[in-house]
């Protein structure tokens, strides 16, 4: 093979290394469906942006289903009270706030503290359902 040759297939094959990298919903933690419709409202510039008031109070209403006790914590962190540490690339900033309170008050708090319901997890990967044919009943 020639020089150009070579060459031109060495650039067809790097234009499609882009294709090949591109993930697939079985390859991520959402589902087809969920994958398809991001898809679709990315499309149909249904995806807006966000501005910092309507992101703080969307992060401030993530502090609401907690109890009172870690409430107050939760709202503190949101509006960047206490110390963060770590970096993004490391697995995310980590923030710290520090709440002191007498034992006695401490205690009644706790008491008041009911289960935390977690959110669920619908975007594990979907399970394959096989059809078996059922076998003819001896007569």
């Amino acid at each position: 093979m020639n020089k150009i040759t070579r060459l031109m297939l060495l650039c067809g094959a790097m234009a499609a290394l882009p294709a090949l990298a591109q993930e697939t919903p079985y390859q991520t933690n959402m589902n087809k469906s969920d994958a398809q419709a991001e898809a679709r409202a990315a499309r149909g510039a249904d995806l807006t942006s966000v501005t910092p008031q309507q992101a703080l109070n969307n992060a401030l209403q993530r502090c609401d289903p907690l109890p009172t006790y870690f409430k107050s914590d939760c709202i503190a962190r949101v509006k960047g009270q206490g110390e963060g540490f770590g970096s993004v690339t490391g697995g995310g900033i980590l923030m710290e706030s520090k709440t002191t309170l007498p034992a006695s008050q401490l205690q009644a708090e706790e008491k008041n503290v009911g289960p935390v319901m977690l959110p669920r997890q619908d975007y594990q990967r979907p399970q394959h359902q096989r059809k078996h044919k059922k076998a003819p009943a001896n007569q």
